[in-house]
């Protein structure tokens, strides 16, 4: 297929994603953000309507940047350039279409040296629009964060890894990109600091060992987008230090999720407060919730490396149920409606999904062989996942990971020679799929028991 034919399948292809989003949000036409999202929503506002300053916003736990965007948009709606509603519709749609049909596919292509057409790409979207509703519906900064995540690591596979030569100025223009990206993944999430960290020890490495020295510009883009924090915390903390100052009442907060971690399996958020009392929903672990009482809890992160060291195999088995209930997708909405709806059908589909991709990824581990490119960028998508595992988990902390099992999954389901529904391979599969596919429901039933909530 020339160049020409594949821009065109291409932009139809993202054309579909970005129509099959927008009608999503216009037939649900959400009007109102709880919570967080209102949060990130109102938090627009903050930088000033009719006197723009950066300065003006001030927030605990939260970066600057995801409520900036927000503050384009309405101010877009204030100047007659549609509403700020319909302008949340179309950014939203624009990016994840992005995300679902260009971004995270390339990116896997290019790392793993493995072609994705354009109907796994299309199906890909849909699976995602079923299940991460929520996310895609509500002003959250879940994708738009791993949206730029994946940009800075693409750019940096293409200036570290790729094999064709390109011009200087597109060197130092990707180095530059990478900073933007990175640093703007962090000030929309701050989870992605253990990424910027990461990632710049990977940049200097590279210029001091390697000579390359386009690299260098990453520093550029990552002051460009922490000068406007950095103002920030100078106004409102007298400090020019250029991170977010996630603190709660005084104390550390991922300390504090660190405790919640242990004592929670998982946490919900329900806006059923009348049937079930709280917007809250916690999974509480039973065993590790004993440990916390007879120890008395930890108030420093050396307290909690002791207590993990006394009680590693306990400690090792909760987080081991976290990573099954952060992949438990049990809700599509953020915030449920109805924490008693019947589920069946969408836990069914997603384990199912969950099985193909464990298929499409288990060919890959065992047909492929790795470099340490290949295994280096994995754990750098996959390192704000695996530092959200130990905290009280929420199935949005596990996206990244998500999109990797739907999208390997999509790639098995419709892969023409040796895919899941291969006749062959359908009959071999049979009794690995209804063994994988009950354990998912025991597990499930383990946690929700627990808190009252039947298996469905």
């Amino acid at each position: 297929m020339n160049t020409a034919a594949r821009t065109k399948k291409m932009v139809l292809t993202y054309a579909a994603a970005f129509l099959l989003l927008f009608v999503m949000h216009s037939v649900h036409s959400v009007e109102t953000y709880p919570f967080d999202s209102g949060t990130y929503w109102t938090k627009g506002y903050a930088f000033g309507m009719e006197q723009f300053r950066f300065t003006n916003f001030q927030d605990d736990v939260r970066g600057y940047l995801y409520p900036f965007l927000h503050y384009i948009l309405i101010k877009l709606a204030s100047l007659g350039i549609g509403t700020e509603q319909i302008n949340l519709w179309l950014f939203h749609s624009l990016l994840y279409a992005f995300l679902f049909v260009k971004l995270l596919p390339d990116f896997l292509e290019e790392v793993f040296q493995i072609e994705i057409s354009y109907f796994p790409r299309m199906a890909f979207t849909m699976v995602c629009a079923y299940f991460l509703k929520g996310l895609i519906l509500y002003p959250l900064s879940d994708l738009p964060a791993l949206c730029f995540a994946t940009l800075a690591l693409h750019n940096y596979w293409h200036l570290t890894q790729n094999a064709k030569p390109l011009p200087t100025w597109s060197r130092c223009l990707k180095g530059f990109k990478i900073g933007v990206y990175a640093a703007a993944a962090y000030y929309i999430r701050p989870v992605y600091l253990i990424l910027l960290a990461v990632l710049c020890g990977s940049i200097l490495y590279s210029i001091v060992r390697r000579r390359n020295y386009a690299l260098a510009f990453a520093a550029l883009g990552l002051l460009l987008v922490a000068a406007p924090q950095s103002a920030i915390n100078h106004a409102n903390a007298g400090t020019y230090h250029p991170a977010i100052l996630t603190y709660d009442s005084g104390d550390s907060l991922f300390l504090k999720q660190l405790g919640w971690g242990i004592s929670y399996q998982k946490y919900e958020t329900t806006l059923d407060v009348e049937q079930w009392g709280s917007p809250s929903v916690y999974f509480e672990d039973q065993i590790g919730k004993r440990l916390v009482e007879k120890d008395g809890g930890f108030g420093s992160y050396w307290e909690y490396i002791q207590f993990v060291c006394r009680h590693f195999a306990d400690v090792a088995c909760i987080y081991m149920k976290h990573i099954f209930n952060g992949m438990d997708l049990v809700f599509r909405d953020v915030y449920i409606k109805n924490i008693y709806a019947p589920r069946f059908f969408t836990q069914f589909f997603h384990y199912t999904m969950l099985f193909a991709g464990l298929h499409g990824l288990s060919v890959f581990f065992f047909c492929k062989k790795w470099n340490f490119a290949q295994i280096g960028f994995c754990t750098l998508y996959l390192l704000p996942v695996l530092l959200s595992a130990p905290t009280a988990v929420e199935t949005r902390f596990f996206t990244a990971l998500h999109l990797l099992f739907y999208l390997s999954g999509c790639m098995a389901l419709f892969k023409k020679r040796g895919g899941v529904l291969e006749k062959k391979t359908l009959l071999r599969n049979i009794a690995p799929y209804i063994g994988f596919i009950s354990l998912c429901f025991l597990f499930n039933s383990q946690t929700f028991n627990a808190t009252g909530i039947p298996l469905w």
